[in-house]
């Protein structure tokens, strides 16, 4: 039997893979919003990317880019958060 017909190692495998792939999305979706905020708001401050770096949720950053279509600064489209 060959170590990826285990069912263990196929369990362990899909969960690696789920948790990477959230973690690429979440990266990814981060790295958007970073670049819709620096053409619309400018470079922000090390407190606002330390705020934005500590989003640890998929849906959360969605919000915020959506609500970078109808904020005017970093500190009103991170507010809340």
């Amino acid at each position: 039997m060959l170590m990826e017909d285990s069912t263990t190692y196929q369990e362990i495998f899909a969960k690696g893979f789920s948790i990477g792939l959230k973690l690429g999305i979440l990266l990814g979706m981060r790295a958007a919003l970073l670049h819709l905020g620096k053409n619309k708001y400018g470079k922000p401050t090390s407190q606002q990317l330390a705020k934005i770096e500590a989003i640890t949720s998929i849906e959360v950053i969605e919000t915020l880019l959506v609500r970078v279509l109808n904020t005017t600064d970093w500190d009103e489209l991170l507010a809340g958060v």
